[in-house]
């Protein structure tokens, strides 16, 4: 990956930040990149240790927007670029990719969620009818190709119910799993609580670890995330096609 390349995951990573969950796997690297202004709370640095490269740094003059941003390499655990990396940062609709790493850390891909009335007047995007019921994996495929806010927050009131905790104990237990000392959120899909608190917050070097984390665990819901789009069915049978937020997948 060369400092071109790089700057193409920058744009096209801030081009979908408002709506996307920003997940780009290519050829084994993992990108992450967080634009939004520092509002966290105080936690202490994260304990998470990756291998750095103590080659020259080849993107040291690439200038990038993003207030923090990391290349990881998922097979060797490499950081091949980093700025700002343990900045803790608001992560809207990243969030989203706690949720689901959470979820199927307690439950089966095949567990049924069933959408909530209370989900269905979030704000957009959104998709989904109060009633309508799909299993976890095709839900979390729709969920993160489109960053759906219904989505995550079904997925996420499901799991939570599950293990008779608020929303907030399970995605800290997610993230106390994979020790993100930087992450925490308070809602499934990382939208705003207020206009001082974000859903949800994290470092770019964490949503590294967590982001390879679930492409270990989760593989093909992972992998819907490079699509142009995805396709499921509900139980009741109807079909649904969403497209993804990233204009650039499948350009």
């Amino acid at each position: 990956m060369d400092s071109f390349d790089l700057q193409k995951l920058a744009q096209r990573t801030r081009s979908m930040r408002e709506a996307g969950v920003a997940l780009i796997v290519a050829s084994g690297l993992l990108a992450v990149f967080l634009f939004i202004p520092l509002a966290p709370q105080k936690l202490p640095p994260s304990p998470i240790t990756v291998a750095t490269s103590t080659a020259p740094n080849a993107f040291a003059q690439v200038p990038l927007e993003a207030k923090a941003a990391i290349v990881y390499d998922l097979a060797t655990k490499q950081v091949l670029y980093a700025k700002n990396a343990d900045a803790q940062l608001p992560l809207a609709s990243l969030t989203k990719l706690l949720t689901v790493y959470a979820a199927l850390s307690e439950l089966s891909p095949n567990t049924p969620i069933t959408i909530p009335a209370d989900v269905t007047h979030l704000d957009a995007p959104h998709a989904f009818n109060a009633g309508q019921t799909f299993s976890l994996a095709d839900l979390a495929r729709l969920t993160l190709t489109a960053s759906l806010n219904d989505g995550a927050a079904a997925i996420s009131e499901a799991t939570a119910a599950r293990e008779n905790r608020t929303q907030a104990q399970m995605l800290a237990g997610a993230a106390a799993a994979l020790d993100l000392a930087q992450t925490y959120a308070v809602n499934g899909n990382g939208l705003d609580v207020s206009t001082a608190l974000s859903g949800g917050y994290g470092s770019a070097a964490n949503l590294a670890v967590l982001a390879g984390a679930l492409v270990n665990k989760a593989p093909t819901i992972a992998a819907a995330t490079t699509q142009s789009s995805a396709q499921a069915v509900s139980e009741g049978g109807t079909a649904f096609s969403v497209k993804n937020t990233d204009p650039m997948v499948g350009s």
